[in-house]
């Protein structure tokens, strides 16, 4: 990694240290070895606009399920879990509940695995809406992981989402 960009990190390190998302970007930056000043205004832009979207508050707001990222046809979809319900944001600006003895079995078995993988909980207030997509280790990155205290992202093909949707949407 050149100076310049290490330099440029521990800048915006410095200026957004209470950010968890800067750790995500690092590890991204460092992991495809990404140099250039395009890609750091790239990041810091992104960052700032982060920042002024959640200025005293973490809440997530717009969720919906993003493309996984080596598996074709698949989903990552965030659930909330708020006792004693689950929302699961099956396309944007729409969501379906339930009590956890109503959620679909192939739902319940993946949040258990996650639930067992998990090795540290993430505080909700410590979560970005970006940052929970990423997967980290605290679950199976290909089945299910816990993003944080409430939030987990459940890996799901087009059909399964299609059948939660209620219509076919992806």
């Amino acid at each position: 990694m050149s100076t310049k960009l290490k330099n440029t990190i521990i800048d915006m390190d410095k200026w957004i240290h209470e950010y968890s998302m800067i750790n995500d970007l690092k590890d991204i930056l460092e992991r495809h070895e990404i140099i250039g000043l395009n890609h750091i205004k790239l990041v810091d832009a992104v960052l700032k606009e982060q920042i002024i979207n959640t200025q005293g508050m973490k809440l997530f707001k717009n969720l919906s399920p993003v493309l996984h990222e080596t598996l074709a046809d698949h989903y990552r979809v965030p659930i909330k879990h708020k006792e004693p319900r689950y929302s699961i944001y099956v396309k944007p600006d729409y969501k379906r509940i339930f009590l956890e003895e109503k959620l679909p079995p192939f739902i319940q078995s993946r949040l258990t695995m996650a639930k067992a993988a998990c090795e540290r909980i993430l505080p909700d207030n410590e979560l970005y809406e970006v940052g929970m997509y990423i997967y980290r280790g605290n679950g199976m990155g290909d089945v299910a992981w816990r993003a944080s205290e409430s939030m987990y992202i459940v890996v799901m093909d087009k059909h399964e989402l299609n059948d939660l949707c209620g219509e076919k949407f992806y």
